[in-house]
């Protein structure tokens, strides 16, 4: 969610773009060593709110069609989760990540 900011010339209009993001983030490990003994893992499944930020270009065809190109760096943060596993040693692990995402897309629009 994030309003755009740009300047109109001729039939272009280049702008930038930042905001809210959301992402429901669902993050399941598992782990074994050699397919024997303990087994650890765990998993995390949450919404999680970060930010955006990106910018684009956009060229009117027509007054009805306009095509665009646009490019976004998305941050939600991290998730993780600790293991441990009691047998006659113990056993633990931490498991996380941060969800960082490039998106560039191109899109054809029409205006009624």
């Amino acid at each position: 969610f994030g309003p755009r900011v740009g300047y109109a010339f001729c039939r272009w209009l280049p702008y930038l773009t930042g905001g809210l993001a959301v992402g429901d983030i669902d993050f399941n490990q598992q782990i074994s060593i050699t397919g024997e003994g303990p087994v650890q893992g765990g998993s995390s499944s949450e919404t999680k709110v970060g930010w955006m930020v990106g910018g684009g270009l956009q060229y009117a065809i027509n007054p009805h069609w306009s095509a665009r190109v646009q490019y976004q760096y998305v941050d939600l943060g991290s998730v993780g989760f600790g293991t441990a596993y009691f047998d006659d040693s113990v056993y633990s692990g931490n498991s996380g990540f941060r969800l960082r995402e490039h998106n560039a897309s191109f899109a054809l629009i029409f205006q009624f």
